[in-house]
């Protein structure tokens, strides 16, 4: 095999002074480029060191003391209609009547007023007149309703209706009639007896009212029964009424009550509740209202076998211009100190103190200035009135209007 011979290269102190220049030229580039930033770069580095986190003074409600959310419950709904079946205004025959042949088989004299019919009512029962509105509370003695033409009156709870009501009968039903009437201010004996003087009084108080008693077929006045509706117990409040033209029976309710008020609801735990003991009035808070409430009831720890949540059930009572609109408001709570008005309100965060006073500091109003953190903020003492929330009211400060912009610790 041929020996190869390499060719020697011609003036290599050339060769190696060129090599020594692009390397010294490398370096001298590198060295330069780390000295060299993009605009972008320069500016997101100034905004990173050169920025202060800052806040604004707001006008907000700094609430101290527990707030709670709540629910409204609604009180059970009742229809009220008409005691019985049949026409209203129709006064039966309660008196036996007599032998029409007699002892001596001679007829009597009168015998035949006695067997005449009861005198026929409406051949339906329809609103005529509808008296009790809504809203309105209920009571025994109200007239609530014109039927047909004729009285509708609330008697009170638990009135034993079955007969009508003339000159001599005696019982419970009776005695329930004389309290009403005594209730209602009448001078009667309440004693079970429907005598000539509780008779009177029950004829003056129906005219009182603007209608007369029917008469029997014996030609008696008498109070139809039909004429009284029984009250549920409990307050009642009316919700909803017939119109007039109404016809009533079956499921035709003459109105729907609402037995008691409604009341707003919140579950506290074992620590909270110790606030709502303690406190003698409370406040229910809803879309920027705040009303004064009582607490009615606090239940016992009991765990929600759904949630697994324990807690102690509030009962607050629901104040009037809430209960009318119970419906409609969906966000309640309840609050154990009286809310303030907005103030003057700065981040606790943006607070400083010293051994003399608490301070923020005031951003500069100048731009320049304001993106330098080499100028020093102006610290403006302040007054905290209260804290909750993260947030803290202050007194009224002039270099701390609405919206003034206050450095972040």
């Amino acid at each position: 095999m041929p020996e190869v011979k390499l060719k020697r290269i011609a003036r290599p102190v050339y060769v190696l002074g060129a090599l020594i220049l692009v390397a010294a030229m490398v370096v001298v580039a590198f060295l330069a480029g780390t000295q060299i930033q993009s605009p972008q770069a320069t500016n997101t580095a100034e905004e990173t060191t050169a920025l202060p986190v800052t806040a604004q003074v707001e006008m907000r409600v700094v609430q101290e003391g527990l707030q709670v959310p709540g629910k409204i419950t609604a009180p059970e709904t009742l229809d009220l209609k008409l005691a019985g079946e049949g026409s209203l205004g129709v006064v039966a025959t309660t008196e036996e009547a007599p032998d029409p042949e007699g002892a001596g088989g001679e007829k009597q004299k009168g015998s035949e007023a006695t067997e005449a019919a009861a005198p026929s009512g409406s051949d339906r029962n329809v609103i005529s007149r509808m008296v009790a509105a809504e809203g309105n509370r209920l009571a025994a003695g109200d007239l609530l309703a014109e039927v047909s033409g004729r009285p509708v009156i609330a008697a009170p709870s638990g009135t034993p209706l079955y007969r009508d009501f003339v000159l001599g009968i005696t019982g419970e039903d009776v005695l329930a009639v004389q309290q009403m009437l005594a209730g209602l201010g009448y001078v009667v004996d309440v004693d079970g007896i429907l005598d000539a003087d509780t008779m009177d009084t029950i004829t003056y108080w129906y005219s009182q009212l603007g209608y007369e008693l029917p008469k029997s077929g014996a030609g008696k006045r008498g109070l139809p029964w039909k004429e009284l509706l029984p009250l549920p117990s409990g307050s009642l409040t009316v919700t909803t009424t017939g119109g007039s033209g109404t016809v009533l029976g079956g499921d035709t309710a003459l109105m729907k009550v609402r037995r008691g008020d409604p009341v707003v609801e919140a579950t506290v735990d074992a620590v909270q509740v110790g606030e709502f003991r303690d406190a003698k009035t409370v406040y229910v808070l809803f879309e920027g209202k705040s009303l004064e409430a009582e607490v009615l009831a606090i239940g016992d720890l009991k765990t929600d076998d759904d949630t697994g949540v324990s807690g102690h059930t509030v009962t607050v009572a629901c104040p009037p211009d809430l209960a009318e609109r119970s419906g409609e408001v969906t966000s309640v709570s309840i609050a154990t100190a009286k809310p303030e008005e907005a103030s003057f309100a700065v981040p606790v965060a943006a607070i400083d103190e010293d051994g003399q006073s608490q301070f923020v500091r005031l951003q500069p109003a100048d731009t320049e200035a304001a993106d330098s953190e080499e100028r020093s903020a102006e610290r403006v003492d302040i007054e905290v009135l209260a804290v909750s929330g993260g947030w803290a009211a202050i007194a009224e400060n002039d270099k701390l209007p609405e919206g003034a912009e206050i450095r972040v610790q």
